[in-house]
């Protein structure tokens, strides 16, 4: 069970435990909710504490996992007996009155002989005196931890998170975890009592399990369970011995890493494509114009925009592997990006030549190394030509994602110059995507209007805090810009 969020099931069963008291349906998609336990109402602990009682009689286990994670705050600032219990209890805000919470609950497990452990979420408005905190958002959550004399369990996403894609975490990035992070030392690193590899399932079916956590499950075990020093290249070839075994046991184990990847080097208006396999004993195939298929033995040169499709041919796996990457020959191509304000960290597509390197991004994974995200701002960005040239398109794709609060931006607008100083108004278009919309997808930006221009700013303004209907209601918001083409 989790709380103060991820509640929607039991707040649709049991209204009165929210703090609006509306009737709301069950959520049939992943996602964070708006919904969340009222905290400023005392029947909503007696019904926690009379369902973790009956889960204690379940299970005999030392610790149980209250979650604490993605509770945003916008029912609680809404709320009149929440703002009421901030402060009969003098609280300074919501993300105390969470602090608040999660000890309430905390003291009555102890006073049944039980532990929490709890996301790292759970640190912010102060940490609960006997919490063991497991830190998912990166480490920094296991060092406060640590630091503070809390035992804690690492499982960042950046290499413990199984349902991630092979681009983002493959075989040798597992195993190159190292649980103990290197800003704790002596006794501070006695706290990280260990880590856990995370497998959850909104998008992987049963059947690709399997798949997704082996042979990666391999890594982590030895990563976790040998000692600091490691070998790659001495794991590899020990892992070779595990796949008979799997055979024997009928697992459907994926890859090691991405079975069929690009790599694109741009240099003088050419891609020169090389296609890495994911094994050694791979037979690849790819094909130009979608009819004709060739063997792939060697990198080749691309001068056009078209899309690539690779399949593998000699697989003995229920999925066969196969990928396609779609090139856009242009007149930005390759040319130097400004940023007014910097992409986020954690999607940094390529790095700064993203938007100029001719490769699309995905239609539905903003993760696939091809997207830049910015969080909370304003998109804007200038592009240097080199020199003064003639256009008649510019045209750019943003992702949209309404439960990882990814929004179409409300309004883009182009502007040029000459000398990168003065700037004058090309065009500009509105949009009015709706936030809720469902899915993922990408909406394409298309600016036909000639012009002559060395610079080429574009400004994508953010939507702003999510509105009221949305899950995340009060949260910022997210852009995600894709390929600046010049036509």
């Amino acid at each position: 069970m989790s709380f103060p969020g991820h509640c929607v099931a039991a707040i649709a069963s049991y209204p009165y435990l929210s703090c609006s008291g509306d009737s709301i349906s069950v959520e049939n998609d992943w996602g964070v909710f708006k919904d969340i336990y009222c905290a400023g109402n005392d029947s909503v602990f007696t019904f926690l504490e009379n369902v973790l009682s009956e889960v204690i009689d379940l299970f005999p286990s030392e610790y149980i996992h209250i979650g604490g994670d993605e509770a945003p705050k916008y029912r609680w600032k809404e709320c009149v007996k929440c703002q009421k219990r901030i402060n009969d209890e003098d609280l300074k805000d919501e993300h105390e009155l969470q602090s608040y919470f999660i000890k309430r609950i905390e003291k009555f497990l102890n006073s049944k002989g039980k532990k929490i452990i709890g996301w790292d979420e759970i640190i912010e408005g102060g940490i609960a005196p006997s919490a063991t905190i497991q830190s998912w958002r990166g480490t920094n959550g296991a060092i406060l931890a640590a630091k503070a004399q809390h035992n804690a369990i690492m499982s960042p996403t950046s290499h413990c998170y199984f349902d991630y894609s092979l681009d983002a975490i493959n075989l040798k990035k597992v195993y190159s975890f190292e649980p103990i992070p290197k800003e704790l030392d002596g006794i501070d690193s006695n706290y990280i009592i260990g880590g856990e590899c995370n497998m959850w399932t909104e998008y992987t079916p049963q059947e690709k399990i399997d798949s997704k956590v082996f042979p990666r499950i391999l890594a982590m075990s030895e990563v976790l369970w040998s000692s600091k020093e490691k070998n790659y290249i001495n794991f590899h070839k020990r892992v070779q011995n595990h796949y008979p075994k799997l055979d024997a046991l009928n697992v459907d184990y994926g890859y090691e890493k991405t079975p069929i990847k690009y790599n694109v080097e741009l240099k003088n208006n050419e891609f020169t494509i090389n296609i890495e396999k994911g094994r050694g004993d791979m037979q690849l195939e790819y094909t130009l114009d979608n009819k004709l298929w060739k063997k792939y033995e060697k990198p080749f040169i691309i001068r056009e925009s078209l899309i690539i499709k690779t399949k593998e041919v000699n697989s003995k796996r229920k999925n066969t592997a196969i990928k396609e990457l779609e090139l856009n020959h242009h007149k930005g191509l390759g040319k130097k990006v400004n940023y007014k304000n910097p992409y986020n960290a954690s999607y940094i597509g390529s790095g700064t030549n993203t938007l100029t390197n001719g490769i699309l991004g995905s239609d539905n994974d903003f993760r696939d190394g091809q997207w830049q995200g910015f969080f909370g701002t304003d998109v804007e960005i200038v592009l240097d030509l080199e020199k003064e040239i003639e256009f008649s398109e510019i045209k750019t794709s943003f992702f949209q994602y309404n439960l990882s609060w990814i929004v179409i931006p409300k309004e883009v607008e182009i502007l040029v110059s000459n000398n990168g100083k003065d700037f004058t108004k090309h065009d500009k278009k509105y949009f009015d995507t709706n936030p809720m919309q469902e899915d993922k997808f990408k909406k394409d930006f298309r600016f036909n209007k000639k012009n002559n221009a060395r610079f080429i700013k574009l400004i994508a303004k953010n939507f702003g805090k999510l509105p009221k209907t949305h899950p995340a209601a009060g949260s910022d918001s997210w852009i995600f810009i894709d390929e600046l083409i010049i036509k």
